[in-house]
């Protein structure tokens, strides 16, 4: 069983508005605070939590100035949720588009709001991980393919249904005397002898209704 609770960092100058978070989520979260921007950055780099609260307004920054001191290529390492004394909806669309997964009005908020927008930020940074995790998979099988294919010690050629060629390795180039960016899009029967090229369309096409290993 997993007893670790998400951590919350709570980046807010006013002491108030800090103990009030610290009691709304103190149940089921671990907290951090910083009263001023620059603190909050090198805790968050420092402890990576799972969420930070962000008031929009602190003594040294603003919201966005803390995404613009952050740098880009950090969206998944914790959610966001910027606070703010009053609700303007341009404003929590820049914050949004900055890097922000939520904006709420300080004045608006209760308990169940506050961990329902932690929780899910939580979530949407998860997903977004495995989303990426998943993404470098395919990259790397992908270049994994790619490497066995060309270095492969046979001549491959593949093509679509259609019979265009779609990628050929290197031990196919030489064997037929074309470069891959010769040939690519062309019907795979310019690489057969002048012969063989009138009946092979009609019996890729047999092959194709009936595939069969040969």
């Amino acid at each position: 069983m997993n007893d670790v609770r998400p951590t919350v960092l709570i980046i807010d100058d006013s002491p108030e508005d800090t103990e009030t978070f610290r009691v709304y989520l103190r149940a089921g979260f671990e907290i951090l605070t910083a009263d001023r921007g620059d603190r909050g950055l090198a805790l968050a780099s420092a402890n990576r939590p799972d969420c930070v609260l962000l008031d929009y307004q602190l003594p040294d920054m603003t919201a966005l100035e803390f995404f613009a001191e952050r740098g880009e290529g950090h969206d998944d390492d914790y959610a966001v949720i910027v606070l703010t004394g009053h609700m303007d909806a341009a404003l929590a669309v820049e914050c949004m588009k900055q890097g922000a997964h939520d904006f709420l009005t300080k004045g608006r908020i209760s308990s169940d709001t506050l961990q329902r927008a932690v929780t899910n930020g939580i979530e949407k940074v998860a997903m977004r991980r495995q989303v990426t995790a998943q993404q470098l998979d395919i990259e790397q099988s992908r270049h994994l393919f790619y490497d066995l294919f060309d270095f492969s010690p046979d001549a491959i050629v593949m093509t679509n249904r259609e019979g265009l060629i779609r990628l050929m390795n290197r031990v196919a180039e030489r064997l037929f005397g074309w470069s891959y960016e010769e040939v690519a899009g062309q019907p795979v029967e310019v690489l057969m002898p002048q012969s063989a090229r009138r009946q092979h369309p009609a019996q890729r096409t047999r092959y194709l209704e009936s595939p069969s290993e040969r």
